[in-house]
């Protein structure tokens, strides 16, 4: 959505990124590519549930729901919230031989008792969709494109792409620094092609404000509500808000990003909201990841060239 700003005297146009009708363009192009390829119902993607969680049900019920739109298998196995670890590395064993199966993913969170990296480690790296385990990041920092880039990092990515924000050479502030979201970005944007000056801040950095007022681009991607406010921003720069919380407003619970939407988005070229904004094309990534899982397994090279220049990031 674009719309037409007064900010300081001077007239431009910003953003607001509608990351639902982004990622449906793009669910609509695979499906019409599995279709075309003969490949509806081929693909497999099987989903580990160990947890209760209402909010990963939601983001499992999405996938799912994408998946069976596109033209994807997908099943999910759930365990109980008291499984032991040994219980889901036999599960990952099961499927890492199982020829049927293209990608596993294992919904996080896990109980605390659990090692999550040897949990994600053990997936085997060819059926890594989530890109998570030490294989596939590996990969990732020396620029190997077989491996499988985490969904979040790569939506970012892609929307870098498709709206033509120039990254090379300008300064792009990465606030965060997990492995699935903030070190992969930042990684990533810091090697070729993308060529970006990045500077990475996160809970310990002094005077925040600082980084972020030099920011061409913005990336936040720490949970933390509100944390990027008007103050902050200088020279109308591009902002992507990947952090999500809940607040209490008027006794209702409510979900925030780690930007002050409100406040910001008259100030900035280009903004993401917390919904219907990155959430869509992750799932979006997470399907791209999927067949590429299928078609490396099956050598089938020549397909993965064509939806890589029909995917591209």
């Amino acid at each position: 959505m674009l719309q037409t700003r007064l900010v300081e005297g001077r007239a431009y146009v910003s953003s607001v990124f509608d990351g639902k009708i982004f990622a449906n363009r793009y669910y609509l192009l695979l499906k019409e590519f599995l279709i075309y390829h003969n490949l509806v119902n081929k693909i497999s993607l099987k989903v580990i549930l160990a947890n209760n969680s209402p909010a990963s049900e939601l983001y499992v019920s999405v996938k799912e729901r994408v998946s069976k739109e596109i033209g994807i298998n997908f099943n999910v196995i759930r365990l109980s919230e008291n499984s032991h670890q040994d219980d889901i590395l036999r599960l990952i064993e099961i499927e890492n031989t199982n020829d049927y199966t293209d990608g596993i993913i294992v919904q996080l969170p896990l109980a605390n008792k659990i090692d999550v990296n040897m949990i994600l480690n053990s997936i085997l790296s060819i059926k890594d969709v989530d890109g998570l385990s030490f294989v596939n990041l590996g990969k990732l920092v020396s620029g190997d494109k077989r491996g499988f880039i985490p969904c979040t990092a790569l939506a970012v990515l892609k929307i870098l792409f498709d709206y033509k924000i120039e990254i090379s050479g300008k300064t792009v502030v990465v606030i965060g620094r997990s492995l699935l979201v903030g070190r992969a970005i930042s990684i990533l944007l810091s090697c070729k092609p993308y060529n970006a000056t990045v500077i990475v801040c996160h809970s310990k950095t002094v005077n925040l404000d600082f980084y972020v007022k030099q920011a061409d681009v913005i990336i936040s991607a720490v949970g933390k509500p509100k944390l990027i406010d008007a103050s902050m921003i200088v020279g109308h720069p591009y902002v992507i808000d990947i952090g999500i919380s809940r607040v209490d407003v008027n006794n209702s619970s409510v979900l925030v990003g780690d930007v002050d939407f409100e406040a910001v988005k008259d100030r900035v070229r280009f903004i993401t909201p917390v919904i219907g904004g990155v959430g869509p094309v992750t799932v979006l990534m997470l399907m791209f990841n999927t067949i590429k899982a299928y078609l490396i397994r099956r050598n089938k090279f020549d397909l993965l060239e064509k939806l890589m220049k029909l995917v591209e990031v």
